[in-house]
């Protein structure tokens, strides 16, 4: 079986999976005990909060259900509503890892709502925040980043004193699209209170056409693969040897 490759120093603020599917009713006026059940014991129920989307996402649902992992030094998130379902972490280590929890939610939703065959759209986004100070480092942004991509890092751009920007590219490939927004931001420790620049790339994959609840993992191991190589276009090879790429 081969490794998986991932960053020691990975920069991901934020992994996300969502399967949207046709409003389910019941979801709305009952509690999902029987989802709950199927997830186990090592998923707490919690006091449900509002979920941020990627601008692919298509609305918010008015209940939703929020379950996190009570085992291991990794939390992850399971949210389930009337239109979809969601599994997030904050402290993404690998993908065989976070995959793991992607599979137990599916078959646990499965299990729970057999009646729900179709699946409308599969999403699975990457959220990075790059920090010079974090990664110990004084390197110019554009040692570190693709000048094409980021033109405006580098000598020669027209504005002097940039501060932050912001830029969206909508591609497609094959039968997904992605939305990658990237962009010079201001960051804030959340200890210290002390300011400092990041640079932000967020890559949001999915398919938006109908599919079987059976194709599911597919799509996410095709749309991580893309994500991936999307993100390895927007740093340069000091910058992806400075996140340590390593296997376990």
């Amino acid at each position: 079986m081969l490794r998986e490759e991932y960053y020691k120093n990975n920069p991901l603020i934020q992994v996300t999976f969502q399967i949207r599917f046709n409003t389910i009713l019941e979801l709305m006026t009952s509690v999902p005990a029987l989802f709950q059940k199927k997830l186990g014991i090592n998923y707490v129920y919690h006091e449900v909060r509002d979920v941020e989307f990627s601008s692919l996402g298509v609305g918010t649902s008015p209940v939703r259900y929020s379950f996190s992992s009570a085992s291991g030094d990794i939390p992850h998130e399971v949210i389930l509503c009337p239109d979809y379902l969601q599994v997030l972490t904050k402290n993404y280590k690998n993908f065989p890892q976070f995959l793991d929890h992607i599979q137990h939610a599916v078959k646990a939703f499965q299990d729970s709502y057999p009646e729900v065959n179709n699946i409308k759209r599969i999403g699975f986004m990457y959220q990075n925040i790059i920090i010079k100070e974090k990664l110990g480092i004084e390197d110019d942004w554009k040692d570190l980043l693709n000048k094409d991509l980021a033109p405006e890092l580098f000598e020669g751009f027209p504005v002097s004193g940039l501060q932050s920007f912001t830029k969206i590219y909508q591609l497609k490939e094959g039968e997904y699209n992605f939305l990658c927004k990237n962009g010079l931001i201001e960051v804030v420790n959340q200890i210290t209170q002390d300011k400092t620049h990041g640079y932000n790339i967020d890559i949001d994959g999915c398919l938006m056409e109908e599919t079987s609840c059976a194709e599911i993992i597919r799509h996410v191991r095709e749309i991580r693969t893309v994500n991936k190589r999307l993100f390895r276009c927007f740093i340069t090879d000091k910058l992806h040897k400075l996140l340590q790429p390593t296997k376990d």
